[in-house]
């Protein structure tokens, strides 16, 4: 899969549960890849979140993909690594969000349910090739080249793509979501 997100001209990814890779703040990937190898070395889970972070060059490169992100409202809202961890990692969204070939939306609770609940969905433009999916749950990912395949992906990405908020709309949404991230203060006694 990461060889096909480096040679991408365009990356479509809807994810339900956390934050996409190439969006984490190094706190985040860290509680997350806890979270997903609990027995794994220290050694480890840090050669894991650099890995992961590593990644995000392609989004500062030159000439990056066209990159389109739709968020579960779920991945915004569930609590990894604490208050001040989320609030740094809502705020890190925001910025990507800002850049120009960088397209952020939130799919709401009040959606309902829809095609893709549990999951996680990337299709890849590859330049000079034909598209590409990649269907990925918690303990595994599958890459499918199958034409009829992606395009039942293609067409199950542009669902979630029409429930969702728009762009403005999601931005509201995550301006208003890292107010809820304040870490709380102790009581003074």
């Amino acid at each position: 899969m990461i060889e096909l997100e480096s040679r991408a001209a365009i990356i479509e990814k809807y994810v339900g549960a956390t934050f996409p890779g190439l969006l984490q703040t190094p706190e985040l990937a860290e509680h997350s890849l806890r979270c997903g190898f609990p027995h794994a070395p220290g050694a480890e889970i840090q050669a894991m979140v650099k890995a992961r972070i590593d990644r995000q060059v392609l989004l500062d490169r030159a000439k990056p993909p066209r990159c389109w992100f739709i968020l579960d409202e779920a991945v915004l809202r569930r609590p990894v690594g604490g208050p001040a961890v989320m609030r740094d990692q809502v705020s890190s969204l925001l910025e990507r969000g800002m850049q120009s070939h960088v397209t952020i939306q939130v799919l709401p609770f009040t959606a309902g349910g829809h095609i893709e609940a549990g999951g996680s969905l990337t299709l890849f433009t590859i330049h000079g090739g034909p598209p590409v999916a990649y269907d990925e749950s918690s303990q595994s990912g599958m890459i499918i080249e199958d034409q009829e395949a992606v395009a039942q992906r293609r067409e199950n990405y542009d669902l979630l793509r029409a429930m969702a908020l728009s762009p403005r709309d999601s931005e509201a949404m995550i301006r208003a979501v890292m107010e809820d991230w304040i870490p709380c203060q102790p009581p003074r006694t």
